[in-house]
C-alpha cells in the first residue's frame, strides 16, 4: 500500500504543462520543379489551412501542448520518468506494449498480456537507455504510438498508428499535410516533426468528377482520391476538312485508357455515335473536340484538345443550374449632370443550347448541391453600359444573397424561393420574370431606371457540362 501511494503522488506531481512554439515551412512544386501557387494546403491534427504564394511557399506556426513527462489519450495515461513508464489502464483488457527503434524493428516486449485496470509501471532496460525508441501501446480497441527519448523526463511524442515493419521505415508521423489544387492531383504528406522543411511535389494532373477534363495528346489526369487514372492515347479525325467541300460531315474517333482500381480498360469514343460511354463504374461524356474541323491533314493531332467528364454511375455528381439575370435601363428624364453608370467584370457565361456553363466557377465539394448565376447587364441606348456576373455553390438550405432566398430544393429539380417579395416553386425547366420602374431624383438630374429581372430553373448540369475558366 505505501508503494501504491508513493506512484500516485508521482502520476499527479508530473503533469505541468508547457508551451512550445514550433514552426513548420515548406514549399510546393510541379514534375517540372515549377513553384505552384495557389495550392491549399491543411495541417489536419493541427486544423490550420494555408494558400502557397508565388513562389510555392507556405508556412505554418504550431503551439505544441503537452507535458515534460506525460500524456493521456481516451484509452489511459502513460508517463515517462527515470526509465521507467508508468501506465494507468482504465479497464480490464489485453495489451500489448513495445519498444521498437527508428527504424520500425522491435526490441523489447515490456508486456503482452491481458491488464487489469489501474496503475502499473514497467522499467526501460539499461541496454536502450539515452537513445530515441519508439513505445507503441495496442488495446482491441485502438494502436498509439509515442517517441520517447530514453534519458531523463523526455517529453512524449504522440502519433497514430503503428511503427513500420520494414528495416528502413522512417519515424512516425505527428500530423499530415494535404495539398489540393485545382490542376494537379492531390497529395498526402506525412509530418514526423513541426519543426521542419517540407517539399512537397504535385507531379500529376488532376481528372475532376466535377468539372469539364481538358485533355491534349497523351495526357494523363489522376484522381488518387478515387482510384482513376484516364490517358488520352490516340485520335483518328474522319471529318471534312475546313478547306473542303464535302458531301459527309464525317466524324472523328478518340481513344482513351481508363484505369479504374489498378484495372485498364481502353475505350473508343466517336463524335458520330457514341459521345457518352459507361465503363468500370462511370459514366464518361465528350464535351467539346478542338478544332472542330481539321484545318490541314498534314499536321498531325499536337494542337488538339478534347473535353470530357465523368460521374459515378451508381451515384452521380450533378448540380440544380439556377439563374437570375437583371437589365437594367437607364434614360435621362431631365437635367444636365446625369452620369453614366459603367460596370465590368463577367465572369460566367450560360448556353442554353448546349446546356454548356462556362467561367469562373466555385468549388463544387460533395456539399455543393446548387449553383446560382447572379448577373447584372445594363442595356444599349441607356445611360450605361457593360456587366458583371458571379456564380456561387449553394451548400445549405435555406440560402440567400440579398436578392434572392431559396427556402427548399427537391430531388426533381424544384426549388421555393423568394424573390421581388414573393414565395414561389420554380420547376425545373421554368422562369419567372419581373419589370419594376423607378426614379431616382437629385438636383441636377431625374433617372428613370427600368429593371427587367428574369430567374430561370436550368435543372441539373453534369461535370461534362461545366467547363472552368478559372476557379474561386
Amino acid at each position: 500500500m505505501p508503494a501504491k501511494r508513493v506512484l500516485t503522488a508521482i502520476l499527479f506531481l508530473v503533469t505541468q504543462t508547457v508551451l512550445a512554439q514550433s514552426v513548420l515551412t515548406g514549399t510546393v512544386v510541379d514534375q517540372e520543379n515549377n513553384p505552384v501557387s495557389g495550392a491549399s494546403v491543411l495541417l489536419q491534427k493541427e486544423n490550420q489551412k494555408k494558400v502557397t504564394d508565388g513562389n510555392g511557399k507556405f508556412s505554418f506556426t504550431t503551439t505544441g501542448i503537452g507535458t515534460d513527462c506525460n500524456l493521456t489519450t481516451h484509452t489511459g495515461k502513460i508517463i515517462y520518468r527515470d526509465r521507467i513508464l508508468f501506465l494507468q489502464n482504465p479497464e480490464l483488457q489485453k495489451v500489448n506494449l513495445e519498444i521498437f527503434n527508428l527504424s520500425g524493428q522491435r526490441i523489447s516486449i515490456l508486456f503482452d498480456g491481458v491488464l487489469e485496470p489501474g496503475l502499473h509501471r514497467f522499467r526501460i532496460a539499461q541496454d536502450i537507455t539515452n537513445q530515441t525508441v519508439l513505445f507503441r501501446w495496442k488495446t482491441a480497441h485502438a494502436a498509439y504510438v509515442y517517441k520517447i527519448t530514453t534519458a531523463g523526463n523526455a517529453a512524449l511524442q504522440w502519433s497514430s498508428g503503428k511503427p513500420s515493419e520494414k528495416k528502413r521505415a522512417s519515424a512516425p508521423a505527428i500530423d499530415r499535410l494535404v495539398v489540393t489544387h485545382m490542376d494537379y492531383d492531390d497529395v498526402i504528406v506525412p509530418v514526423t516533426t513541426y519543426n521542419d522543411e517540407i517539399r512537397v511535389e504535385m507531379n500529376h494532373g488532376k481528372l475532376s468528377l466535377d468539372y469539364l477534363n481538358l485533355f491534349r495528346l497523351k495526357d494523363t489526369l489522376w484522381n488518387s482520391a478515387h482510384e482513376l487514372i484516364l490517358s488520352l492515347d490516340s485520335i483518328a479525325d474522319h471529318r471534312c476538312c475546313c478547306q473542303c467541300l464535302c458531301a459527309w460531315e464525317g466524324f472523328a474517333e478518340i481513344f482513351f485508357t481508363l484505369t479504374s482500381g489498378g484495372k485498364k480498360q481502353q475505350i473508343r469514343f466517336s463524335t458520330y455515335d457514341s459521345l457518352d460511354i459507361e465503363a468500370s463504374g462511370y459514366r464518361l461524356a465528350i464535351g467539346n473536340v478542338s478544332p472542330e474541323c481539321p484545318k490541314n491533314q498534314e499536321s498531325g493531332y499536337a494542337g488538339y484538345t478534347v473535353q470530357i467528364g465523368l460521374t459515378p454511375v451508381d451515384n452521380p455528381r450533378s448540380f440544380l443550374f439556377l439563374n437570375q439575370r437583371e437589365e437594367v435601363d437607364m434614360q435621362s428624364v431631365s437635367g444636365t449632370g446625369c452620369a453614366a453608370l459603367c460596370i465590368d467584370f463577367p465572369t460566367y457565361s450560360y448556353n442554353a443550347e448546349k446546356r454548356l456553363l462556362r467561367g469562373i466557377v466555385p468549388q463544387l465539394n460533395d456539399s455543393v448541391q446548387i449553383i446560382f448565376g447572379s448577373g447584372t447587364y445594363m442595356t444599349s441606348g441607356g445611360l450605361g453600359s457593360g456587366a458583371a456576373s458571379v456564380l456561387y455553390g449553394v451548400k445549405s438550405i435555406p440560402w440567400n444573397n440579398h436578392k434572392i432566398t431559396i427556402n427548399k430544393f427537391e430531388n426533381d429539380g424544384s426549388v421555393e424561393v423568394m424573390y421581388s417579395g414573393e414565395t414561389f416553386v420554380l420547376s425545373a425547366g421554368d422562369r419567372k420574370a419581373y419589370e419594376a420602374v423607378e426614379m431616382d431624383t437629385s438636383e441636377d438630374c431625374v433617372l428613370q431606371i427600368t429593371t427587367r429581372s428574369t430567374l430561370v430553373n436550368y435543372g441539373f448540369l453534369y461535370p461534362w457540362q461545366i467547363s472552368p475558366d478559372r476557379y474561386r
